[in-house]
This record gives structure tokens, C-alpha cells and sequence, in this order.
């Protein structure tokens, strides 16, 4: 499988996942190559879109520790305005389309189990268009977006 991407830009992209405020020249010297070469590594990567350098705000920092996922039913005629009603919602990290084009998929985070319980029983059902078709509670993340990396065949690296 052709890849674009080889070992330097795993193993640099492996640095920046760890502090992407690292700068090329200690990438370089960390992994014992040359720091022009480390600096067009990363601004090619950046150029093909491969990531984007972010702040990634943990929320049980501000004491949002309950997470649930919860899956919709929606009226497909109101799709647009219950997007937009669904992206305005402070609690909610997460909001996908389903397969089926009237599925939602949401993730919210939330201080309290009352919280929880007022957003799942009133806030949800008050939007037009709207039906809980079930919830999770999630009492433990063991992987998110933030920490995942493609295989190592598409940097070119045979396992």
C-alpha cells in the first residue's frame, strides 16, 4: 500500500502527540536527526492535512465527570434546525449522523447526575423533532480521538 507518510513522520508525529508545543529542533535532536529536515517534515504533514495543532480542554478539569452517550431519533424534515440546536448545547463534545439518515449520535458531559437527568428527561425531548432512543452511561474513556494514531502500515511500516 503506498503511503505518503514513512517511519520519520510516525516517529515525529509521535513527539508531537506527546507536547505538540515541542519545538522541530528538540524533535530533532530527540530523535537524532536533522532539525530543516524535522521543520519540512512537519509543515508537509500540516499541508496535506494530516492534523491540526489545538488545545484539547479536559472537562473534568471544570468538574463535568458524568459522561453519557445517547442516540436520537429525529424527524428528518428538521434536520438542519435540530443540528443547529444540538451544536449550540455547551455539554455536548460530540454530535454525528447515523447511517440511517434520521439517527443521531451525541456525547454529553455533565457535573451532576441531576444535570444529566434534566438534559436526557426535559432539554432533549423539548427539542422539536426530537425522541431519546436510548443512553449510556460512560464511566470510563480508554481511548479517544486525542490518543489514536493510523497503523503502521500507512506510514509505509511493515509490522
Amino acid at each position: 500500500m503506498f503511503s505518503p507518510y514513512d517511519e520519520l513522520d510516525y516517529r515525529i508525529l509521535l513527539k508531537l502527540r506527546e507536547n505538540c508545543r515541542k519545538s522541530a529542533s528538540d524533535i530533532a535532536r530527540e530523535l537524532d536527526e536533522n532539525e530543516r529536515k524535522v521543520r519540512k517534515r512537519i509543515d508537509r504533514m500540516v499541508e496535506l492535512g494530516i492534523g491540526k495543532f489545538t488545545v484539547i480542554i479536559d472537562p473534568k478539569t471544570f468538574g463535568y465527570g458524568i459522561t453519557v452517550d445517547v442516540f436520537l431519533e429525529i424527524d428528518p424534515q428538521k434536520e438542519k434546525s435540530i443540528m443547529e440546536t444540538l451544536a449550540s448545547i455547551p455539554e455536548l463534545t460530540y454530535i454525528a449522523n447515523a447511517q440511517e439518515s434520521n439517527l443521531i449520535s451525541i456525547e454529553g458531559w455533565f457535573r451532576t447526575n441531576e444535570e444529566m437527568y434534566v438534559f436526557l428527561r426535559e432539554r432533549l425531548p423539548s427539542v422539536d423533532g426530537v425522541s431519546v432512543k436510548s443512553y449510556a452511561l460512560v464511566p470510563r474513556i480508554l481511548r479517544d480521538l486525542d490518543s489514536w494514531l493510523p497503523d503502521l502500515e500507512s506510514f509505509g511500516i511493515k509490522k
